[in-house]
């Protein structure tokens, strides 16, 4: 969704905000070239350099399997890491002439967490917060405004269990 209140933000969920960014460092790189390459506008090689390390990120993310190597991990945590102190540079600067563009947000120490817990525990995050959950939210939602009030919660409940049995590639099973 795009909000247009003091300054534009654009504010999506889970898979799709991982194809955004990609998307969006690819957008950066292009505008980046088109003006001259790296140290023609500051702002924008840290836009670049933000966009990178956050796709890189959910790239590995994605990659690595459900227990991570110390490398793994390692790597996951440098990266963010690296893409948290870019953008404190960007909203710092932002922050200095006034601008409301790359505000600080809570989110960020709940990633930072997220990074740490998955260094100390040698966890994928993507296996405990997955985006598939978050899709048969709307799955659920869409059953739950279809059923009759007095009996949602076993209806829904039944004709998800129905649609999860009739479709196995929304619950593949784990060997």
């Amino acid at each position: 969704m795009l909000h247009l209140d003091s300054a534009p933000e654009l504010t999506l969920k889970a898979y799709h905000g991982r194809v955004m960014v990609a998307f969006l460092a690819v957008c950066a790189e292009s505008a980046q070239s088109a003006l001259g390459g790296l140290g023609v506008d500051p702002d924008l090689d840290l836009t670049v350099v933000c966009c990178q390390l956050i796709a890189k990120w959910h790239l590995k993310l994605e990659l690595y399997n459900r227990y991570l190597s110390r490398a793994e991990a390692d790597e996951l945590s440098a990266l963010s890491l690296q893409f948290l102190r870019v953008y404190r540079s960007l909203a710092q600067q932002h922050a200095a002439r006034g601008s409301l563009c790359w505000p600080l947000r809570p989110k960020h120490h709940a990633y930072q967490e997220l990074n740490r817990m998955m260094s100390l525990q040698l966890y994928n995050a993507r296996f405990r917060h997955c985006f598939r959950d978050e899709d048969q939210m709307g799955q659920v939602k869409n059953i739950a405004r279809r059923v009759h009030r007095s009996v949602m919660e076993v209806r829904t409940l039944c004709r998800v269990s129905l649609k999860l049995k009739a479709c196995p590639a929304l619950c593949p099973r784990e060997n």
